[in-house]
Formats: structure tokens, sequence, C-alpha cells
């Protein structure tokens, strides 16, 4: 109700044709693209540490997964309280 009370009169100042989406420069920006190529890097690289630190732990540093079950969740605690 408020956008409609305060902002009725966007349709007369700017009409349809003049807010047109210029897609094709948003795609073609190269900060779009660094946008996109850092957040899929982040992702994969946590996702990559979160599906095999377990099989690290157990098979390289020989730990027993369940004794040390709370060192596989560090990544996950770090990941949701700083991120």
């Amino acid at each position: 109700m408020f956008v409609v009370h305060n902002y009725s009169d966007v349709a007369t100042i700017f009409p349809p044709q003049d807010r047109k989406v210029l897609w094709l420069k948003i795609v073609s920006s190269s900060a779009v693209w660094a946008i996109i190529v850092s957040h899929m890097s982040f992702n994969f690289g946590h996702y990559a540490v979160m599906t095999k630190l377990p099989a690290y732990m157990k098979e390289v540093l020989g730990l027993d997964i369940q004794a040390v079950s709370g060192l596989s969740n560090v990544s996950l605690y770090i990941y949701y309280k700083f991120f």
C-alpha cells in the first residue's frame, strides 16, 4: 500500500518504454561474470571440503570418525557462523 500511495506517479515520470532492462549489458559485464565465477568456486570448494573431510580424516589421518565426529563439523560451523 505504501508503494502504491507514494509512488503512483512513477508510471507518468518513467513510461514503460523508458524502463527497459539492458540484459545484454548486464550479462556481458565482466563484474557480473567475476561474481558468478567466484560464487561457483566458493561453493565448489565448500562442498568438496564438506563431503571429503570425513574420508580424509579416516583414510589419511587414520582417525576414528565416531570418536572425532565434532571435527568433521568444523567446516560447517565456520561456514554458518561467518558466511
